[in-house]
């Protein structure tokens, strides 16, 4: 899939996070999946997703290092969610708040965690077109696109990553923005799940 040595050294430095945050993305294979279901996994993914997309997009020279156009989601996330009849909040306040990242090697490690989960986009897309066709017509493009990318975008972070973080400074650097994304993940998914019940 990737020979990175960088991508295999995170892989193993973030075993730990890697069954629950899995667990929460694949939480639609159930073969009782509903609406609602699906409405409230794009609303966690849109609050968890949306903040670092921006702060990625503020990392000053992160886009010289890897190109971020194929890997913004968020305003395809907000479509669907309007599509299945969410009305978003205004993000502005928020979207101001976020600040770049410290450096480009944690921003690196912020867009590990988000392209790992979405190598998990087909699984989820085909079993959600089997349970809720109807949907997926109206509000699957997030997980379409990135059904189509995801392993070319993997791959391609795998060589940016042994490309940059050559030092173990940077590589250290890359796996504290693993780590914390991996954490905000998972605050996103519980957070959003106490809303929700």
């Amino acid at each position: 899939m990737c020979d990175s040595r960088m991508v295999a050294f995170l892989d193993d430095e973030t075993r730990a996070h890697h069954v629950r945050a899995d667990a929460d993305r694949l939480a639609l294979l159930t073969p009782s999946v509903l609406r609602i279901d699906y409405l409230a996994y794009l609303a966690k993914l849109y609050a968890f997703e949306a903040p670092i997309e921006t702060a990625l997009l503020r990392t000053p020279g992160l886009d010289g290092v890897i190109p971020l156009k194929s890997r913004t989601a968020s305003i395809l996330l907000a479509t669907d969610l309007l599509a299945l009849g969410l009305r978003l909040p205004k993000l502005d306040r928020v979207e101001r708040a976020m600040t770049p990242y410290a450096s480009i090697g944690q921003a690196l490690g912020a867009l590990y965690v988000i392209e790992r989960g979405r190598r998990l986009h087909g699984t989820i897309r085909r079993h959600l077109i089997a349970q809720l066709p109807k949907e997926m017509r109206a509000a699957g493009s997030y997980l379409s696109a990135h059904e189509a990318r995801a392993f070319a975008n993997w791959r391609e972070l795998g060589t940016v990553l042994d490309r940059f973080a050559s030092g173990s400074g940077i590589a250290q650097q890359v796996l504290a923005g693993a780590h914390d994304t991996f954490r905000g993940q998972r605050t996103a998914f519980v957070l959003n799940q106490a809303h929700a019940a």
